[in-house]
């Protein structure tokens, strides 16, 4: 099971993904979403794997994204952030 957080990626989780949606400005209701994947590589404390840059979508649209991958790829968290909330 995924476990869904609220929040950042802290620096102690070695394998996460991180949800970052805010609204669009040319869309209402639409957010722009970047999905990333946080995780150790070698003797690199944390690598991040960008698996959205920049989309328009809505905040649901990249919750399904990030979890198809963490599922996937067997990633255990994931971090969502939402500055504030999409009128």
């Amino acid at each position: 099971m995924i476990e869904i957080i609220q929040g950042r990626v802290p620096d102690d989780d070695l394998n996460a993904i991180q949800v970052h949606t805010y609204p669009s400005p040319k869309a209402p209701g639409i957010c722009i979403a970047t999905i990333t994947h946080d995780y150790q590589s070698g003797q690199k404390k944390v690598t991040f794997c960008t698996i959205v840059d920049k989309k328009a979508m809505s905040h649901e649209e990249a919750m399904v994204i990030a979890r198809e991958y963490a599922e996937e790829n067997d990633i255990p968290r994931i971090y969502e952030l939402i500055p504030f909330l999409i009128q």
